[in-house]
């Protein structure tokens, strides 16, 4: 197990990993998009940012090794190897780029934007809203407060799948929301703060449907509910009001690494939905979590500027 701190300590509120797991991405409020060794924890490359924003996705595409973050005040997408950003910060038209290279984003349209940064109501809650695509451009995810949440086809627009998941558009307004796909983008997981329901749906494919009665509806593989904190949990638990934890799943699909109770990380067997096993450290809360893409190592973000990487075998 390794354990780095960053000075300043400002919260790490997302990590990932590059494509050949040599080197971990950190992003961080204020401090801003930096790529790091996974052994000694240096920052080879830096850009920073100014503002306070906190960033709600971050994605490095495999290929060219492009990284894309979203703030609650725009986007941003960077080119390390050229040392400079593609986009400056922010710029609504962002997700046109990531869309283009791949890229897992939590926002699609401007109107979105405003509406995670507050500053503007929404004008149409009776249409749906693109807010998340795969890594592997497999599926959309489609959200709306009249309806459940659909899965879409990028290419053709037709439906996949709709999600017996309680998960609405109120729920990012709120910020009160956990989406993450799987890498080979088969598996979704949402949550809306009390409950996490883990989707799979390798086996559909995209149909024209006329009406939404003609939409097929799957149901969860499994659920976990909200861990009662009044017996192991610890202050931070009991004071939280809704249970919004980092999740991340492995490459070969097969677990999910999320946050429990006294703030340790446990991995879920997705065959079964029971838990395989735990770690635990005594460190801040933990903000993010990412797996190294051959399985073999782990990453958590802290709160107080700190990241602890651990082997998996």
């Amino acid at each position: 197990m390794l354990r780095f701190a960053f000075k300043p300590r400002h919260p790490v509120t997302k990590v990932a990993f590059t494509a050949d797991g040599r080197e971990l991405v950190t992003a961080q409020p204020f401090t801003g998009i930096a790529v790091r060794s996974v052994l000694s924890g240096d920052a080879r490359w830096i850009y920073p940012t100014s503002t306070v924003a906190t960033f709600l996705t971050l994605a490095v595409e495999q290929r060219d090794g492009l990284i894309a973050g979203q703030t609650e005040r725009g986007a941003l997408l960077v080119d390390p190897r050229a040392g400079c950003a593609v986009s400056p910060h922010p710029r609504p038209d962002v997700s046109v780029a990531t869309e283009r290279f791949r890229l897992q984003w939590h926002d699609i349209g401007s109107n979105l934007h405003r509406l995670v940064a507050g500053r503007a109501p929404f004008e149409s809650r009776s249409r749906g809203v693109r807010v998340a695509m795969s890594t592997v451009p497999r599926a959309l995810l489609y959200l709306s407060d009249g309806g459940q949440p659909q899965l879409t086809c990028p290419r053709t627009g037709y439906t996949l799948v709709k999600l017996n998941s309680p998960v609405r558009l109120r729920h990012i307004v709120s910020g009160r929301i956990v989406i993450a796909f799987s890498p080979d983008g088969n598996k979704l997981v949402l949550g809306d703060g009390e409950s996490l329901r883990v989707f799979g749906y390798a086996d559909c494919e995209p149909r024209f449907c006329e009406t939404d009665a003609q939409r097929p509806l799957i149901h969860p593989l499994f659920t976990l509910e909200r861990p009662d904190p009044t017996t192991h949990g610890t202050f931070a638990d009991k004071q939280a009001e809704h249970w919004l934890p980092p999740v991340a799943f492995d490459h070969a699909g097969r677990t999910l690494f999320t946050l429990g109770l006294r703030n340790r990380v446990q991995r879920i067997d997705l065959a079964t939905g029971g838990v395989i096993c735990g770690w635990g450290w005594r460190c801040e809360p933990i903000r993010s979590l990412a797996v190294a893409p051959d399985d073999l190592t782990a990453a958590a973000g802290c709160q107080r500027g700190e990241v602890v990487l651990w082997d998996l075998e």
